[in-house]
Parts: C-alpha cells; sequence; structure tokens
C-alpha cells in the first residue's frame, strides 16, 4: 500500500508515507510515466492538445472504476504562475474536471497555485522523495 501513488507491494505503508505527516489518505497513479502515457502527457502540458484532457480522463474513470477510491475531492495539482501564463491552462485541472464529471466526485481546486517553482523535469525525481510538496503548495480552507 501506498498513500503516495508509487508502486508497493505490502500490507502497510511503504517507508515515506509510513515517515510522513501527510493527512493525505491516498493518491493512485493508475499508469507508470513512461512510454505512450509520457508522450501523452507531454503533448497535453506542452503542445497545447487539450483535447487529450478528456481520454485522459476517461482512462483514470475506468481504472477507479475498477480500483475504488472512496475519494471526498478530486484536487488538481496547480502550476505556478509563470507556467500557466506560458501554457494558458493546468493541464490537471483540465484532467481533474473531466473527471470528476465521469465519477461523480466534486472538483475543487483546494491547493492555492505552485509557490515553488520547480525546474520542469522536477517531477521525475519524485519517487527519490527529494521534492517538499507541502513547501509548494499551500492549501486553502474548503469548508
Amino acid at each position: 500500500m501506498s498513500k503516495c501513488g508509487r508502486s508497493y507491494q505490502g500490507n502497510d505503508f511503504c517507508k515515506d508515507c509510513s515517515e510522513s505527516d501527510w493527512i493525505i489518505e491516498s493518491i493512485r497513479s493508475p499508469y507508470q510515466f513512461e512510454g505512450l502515457t509520457r508522450e501523452t502527457v507531454h503533448l497535453l502540458k506542452y503542445k497545447n492538445l487539450t483535447t487529450l484532457a478528456k481520454p485522459m480522463a476517461e482512462l483514470l474513470a475506468l481504472y477507479l472504476s475498477r480500483h475504488p477510491l472512496g475519494a471526498d475531492l478530486i484536487v488538481p495539482i496547480p502550476v505556478h504562475s509563470r507556467r500557466l501564463k506560458e501554457r494558458g491552462y493546468n493541464q490537471s485541472a483540465l484532467i481533474a474536471a473531466q473527471l470528476s464529471s465521469l465519477v461523480t466526485i466534486p472538483y475543487f481546486e483546494l491547493l492555492k497555485g505552485r509557490v515553488t517553482l520547480l525546474p520542469r523535469r522536477a517531477v521525475e525525481a519524485w519517487p527519490s522523495g527529494e521534492l517538499m510538496l507541502k513547501e509548494c503548495f499551500p492549501v486553502q480552507n474548503h469548508q
């Protein structure tokens, strides 16, 4: 099990999740970020192919129909204001909004804008635990 979404086999949490103080109960990452998945994300993110958000959300909805998450909210990961200005959209928000309508889990932009501007390839460092996400994304009250 893992809260972080990394592939982990076992009945307890992975080492990082066991030691973290996250209030997140779970994150799912149904696809490895490689090959066609990586290409598709990059086409959406860097080549302005926003029409890919819907089929990507449909694949995620299919996964969630087979592996229910029991989530209260679908929360997109915000982009830094500079990246938002460059792209004109947040690819995570596009997918999250589509997914919300497919699985009837409310969509809410719980995280404020990204505070820390990470290098373009920093997300690939995520499995090493080098990213301090709580410093990147302040949470706003949603009550």
